[in-house]
């Protein structure tokens, strides 16, 4: 017989109260009766004796025993496991005797669990045992259960009363093979706790019930795992191995394993472990183990011990390494570490972001050093080695740390300022943490590869080009190949042949207005002016051109200091100096009508001036008889011709916003300009 046997206790649980509850039909009589076959459940396989064929039905007697698989003709009183029952064995005989039940509902059947852990139970109810006994009074109830996956066979027991010893032992409890004779049962010897089965001498003469929440339980043989081995073996570690036994239908539960230094079966419960395989950690270099494996079946059903031994290699050395550099420059960072070698020629590494060692495999090399590129700046990296003296023994791991310096910052707030013909000065703001700078002076706007380094904020451009147009250049240099992005500004060298403009004045101003006038620069091909509160001129900055020598800003804010800045324009890539006049946006004072721009033979003058309303203009000298007299706004527009009558003109400025407007008297001798100011 393929099983073991085992005498437990546990409660009793009657099937009175399961919902899936069937009472079957007897043939014949509650004395001497027997169902048709039962169906086991849907999905629901029972192996049994290790015939590799499930069974799928059973038979109840009312004399105590169950056929597999087949269909009872009769109720076979005569309890015989050796050699009873004929063609319906197996039997599964939790009492096999003449007995008797109250009535032909007194057995029934349930399933209950789920799938694939359902237990059928089979109960025999209100039992009179044996037939010789009161035929009104039952002695006791017990059940059959079959375990669903696990294969298990229990006979479980209630006795009213504690039970009873009877005259006329005749009964049979144990379980049957196909086959009848010696080894083709297993008989219990005794109807107690604890008990023992025999498979070669019946006892068929039981006298008395079982107890009260006795179980006997017959637990299929588990099979022994084969072919263990240590598949891969380090100096502190084992990868153990075997192969899984077939226990149907759905294979051994799982398995217990102990790794010791004994060449003994194990007296103790091992480590439980779901698979086939298992890694085993803490060995000690050069020591022989042994591996002890047995199968668990499930239910406390476990197979015998199967041994197998291993030894340990020698300790494998880690190397030693360090951080060879790090850097980060504009696109990336990286670093390069080094290590020695250990005798071996073969290593594994890991980068990562965390101190601890890897938990798997690392990228093999035969080097003895890595650079890494593409890693981010100022981040805390992790580099992890180990020796591999076999594709098994790795050393420990050993690990190197680096933080990539942040990204270097790039150069703020680029000015150029005391342009000459020739030379320049070249400003900026200090950056945190730079050793230095490198700028570059040249005539692209795209950055140079390299420049000249310097560790202050300010350099001069010299040898320049006068009237030319230069980009001054310069980044941050954080530390070795750690640089910035460019930052560039552009400038245009002086041309000393066009002059700049002179006697530059305010000539009025108002409390967001302010006008200026300035003496005619010959050969100008007009002006270009720029109104802010910078001392200089900055890169980007609005330019307006005009004609006149004269200029009003507008849109100021009163009662603050400006900048007024007018440079001549000789042609589109020559440019005088800048000349910068400051200024305060307060209110105007009495302007003198002056006459400036080319001299002539008149003396043109403008009363009141200023004016609020309309001014007189009168005119001393020869005249010709081509005169015009013509008003235009500071921006040389034209306003309005003046008519002359016996050399004077009015001019009503009624209309007209408060400003700095121009009188030019112009005929084929002369042309004179005057200033006039409306307030």
């Amino acid at each position: 017989m393929y099983y073991t046997f085992q005498a437990l206790t546990g409660p009793y649980v009657t099937l009175d109260t399961q919902a899936s509850l069937v009472t079957p039909a007897i043939t014949g009589t509650a004395d001497e009766g027997w169902t048709a076959p039962i169906s086991l459940p849907p999905g629901f396989q029972f192996y049994y004796n290790g015939d590799p064929t499930p069974f799928t039905s059973l038979s109840a007697s009312t004399n105590g025993f169950a056929a597999l698989g087949s269909a009872l003709t009769g109720a076979i009183p005569g309890n015989d496991l050796t050699n009873g029952g004929g063609t319906n064995r197996p039997i599964l005989a939790p009492l096999w005797d003449d007995l008797k039940l109250l009535n032909t509902t007194n057995i029934k059947y349930a399933t209950t669990g789920s799938i694939p852990n359902r237990v059928f139970t089979m109960e025999w109810q209100n039992v009179i045992f044996p037939t010789n006994a009161s035929p009104t009074v039952a002695s006791l109830s017990f059940e059959l259960k079959l375990y669903e996956g696990f294969n298990v066979i229990d006979f479980a027991y209630t006795v009213p009363a504690g039970g009873s010893a009877y005259p006329g032992p005749s009964a049979s409890i144990g379980i049957t093979a196909v086959n009848t004779g010696s080894d083709q049962f297993m008989s219990v010897q005794d109807a107690s706790i604890p008990t023992t089965v025999s498979t070669i001498s019946e006892r068929n003469t039981i006298d008395m019930d079982p107890p009260t929440n006795g179980i006997y339980r017959f637990l299929p043989t588990c099979p022994i795992p084969t072919d263990v081995s240590a598949v891969c073996i380090s100096y502190s570690s084992a990868d153990l191995a075997w192969t899984a036994p077939s226990f149907p239908p759905n294979g051994p539960v799982g398995y217990e394993y102990i790794v010791d230094q004994l060449n003994i079966t194990p007296a103790i419960p091992g480590t439980p472990v779901a698979t086939p395989y298992v890694t085993v950690t803490g060995l000690s270099p050069l020591t022989q183990y042994y591996i002890h494996v047995r199968t668990s079946c499930g239910m406390g059903n476990f197979s015998a011990w199967t041994t197998a031994k291993f030894t340990t290699p020698p300790f494998c050395n880690p190397p030693l390494m360090y951080v060879a550099g790090v850097y980060t420059d504009v696109n990336t960072a990286g670093a390069t570490v080094n290590w020695s070698a250990t005798g071996i020629s073969d290593y594994e590494w890991v980068l990562d972001l965390t101190p601890a060692a890897p938990a798997g495999s690392g990228y093999p090399t035969q080097a003895l050093t890595k650079t890494f590129t593409g890693l981010l700046a100022n981040t805390t990296y992790y580099f992890h080695l180990r020796s591999t003296c076999t594709p098994c023994n790795h050393s420990p791991w050993v690990t190197v740390t680096f933080t990539t310096p942040p990204r270097c910052t790039q150069p703020q707030n680029l000015t150029v300022d005391n342009i000459t013909n020739n030379s320049a000065n070249m400003n900026w703001d200090p950056v945190n943490f730079a050793i230095g700078y490198q700028y570059a002076v040249d005539q692209s706007y795209n950055p140079p590869v390299a420049g000249t380094f310097t560790t202050g904020t300010t350099a001069i451009a010299g040898g320049l080009l006068p009237a030319s147009v230069y980009y001054f250049h310069v980044r941050t240099d954080c530390d070795s190949n750690n640089y910035s992005p460019w930052s560039t500004e552009t400038f245009t060298t002086v041309d000393p042949v066009c002059s700049k403009p002179h006697n530059v004045h305010q000539v009025g101003a108002g409390g967001n207005t302010a006008s200026f006038a300035w003496n005619v620069v010959n050969g100008n091909n007009g002006y270009e002016v720029v109104v802010d509160q910078n001392s200089v001129v900055q890169f980007g900055e609005q330019i307006n051109a005009t004609g006149f020598p004269g200029y009003t800003a507008t849109g100021l804010t009163p009662n603050t200091n400006y900048y007024f800045h007018v440079r001549t324009k000789c042609d589109v890539n020559h440019h005088s100096f800048w000349i910068d006049t400051p200024f305060y946006s307060g209110f105007p004072v009495d302007v003198p009508g002056t006459a400036f721009a080319t001299p002539g033979k008149l003396n043109i003058t403008a009363y009141p001036n200023p004016t609020g309303d309309r001014v007189n203009i009168s005119i001393d000298g020869p005249q010709s008889p081509d005169a015009q007299l013509m008003l235009t706004d500071i921006n040389g527009k034209l306003i309005t011709y003046v008519a002359i009558i016996d050399s004077k003109a009015i001019i009503d400025l009624t209309q007209l916003p408060q400003a700095l407007y121009f009188v030019k008297y112009t005929d084929k001798d002369n042309t004179e300009v005057i200033k006039v100011y409306k307030r």
